[in-house]
Formats: C-alpha cells, sequence, structure tokens
C-alpha cells in the first residue's frame, strides 16, 4: 500500500519560540500576539496543534473548547480574498466558540528578508 505524502504540510514537532510577551517566533515566522484572553496562550498546547498549513494565514485564532486548543487562520482584511479575514474573526468566535471561552490571537509579521 503506498503511503500518501503531504509535501506542502509539516507535520513534524514545530519548533516555537517565546522572545517576549507580546512575540513568539513558530518555526521562522515572527508572531505578535495581538490577545491572550483568559491566559489562553499556552506554548505547549500550541505546539502540539500547529502544522505548517497555518502558516499561511496572516492570523492564527487559538481557542479552547472542551479543553482542548483548536486552531482557526485568517487573512488579512485587506489582503486576499476569502470567508474568513479577520473582520469575521469576532463573529467566528460568538459563532462557533464557546461562551466566554479563552483564546488567543497572533498576527504574523512581514518578513524583513
Amino acid at each position: 500500500m503506498e503511503q500518501k505524502k503531504y509535501s506542502n504540510f509539516i507535520f513534524s514537532e514545530p519548533k516555537i519560540k517565546k522572545v517576549n510577551k507580546n512575540l513568539i517566533i513558530i518555526n521562522f515566522d515572527s508572531y505578535q500576539v495581538i490577545d491572550n484572553y483568559h491566559h489562553a496562550l499556552d506554548l505547549e498546547n500550541l505546539r502540539k496543534r500547529y502544522i505548517n498549513f497555518f502558516s499561511k494565514f496572516d492570523y492564527i485564532l487559538g481557542d479552547m473548547s472542551g479543553e482542548q486548543l483548536r486552531l482557526t487562520g485568517f487573512y488579512d482584511y485587506e489582503g486576499k480574498k476569502g470567508e474568513k479575514n479577520i473582520a469575521t474573526c469576532a463573529d467566528f468566535l460568538a459563532e462557533f466558540g464557546t461562551f466566554d471561552c479563552p483564546y488567543f490571537l497572533l498576527k504574523k509579521l512581514k518578513s524583513t528578508k
């Protein structure tokens, strides 16, 4: 039986480093911590859930639902077209999140390369 290859996504554990309370690095991308409601940002939980698929998004929302971290990606409001732009983030939490659930929002910083 042939094994499926997922060449675009890394399923190994990501390298996550906290630089300070407002900045983290995931693999080679820097993220600003926009919000950390109820101290939801736990690097160990993020390490367990994060896959390279999320690196394409401008924002990553992490919310706790049923004791599990759920990650969702959003594009910049003025950027890419699609349903999940950052303007819909609050509505997404209200509709799909547990009432008053802990959550965090990370914004990908532009590369200086």
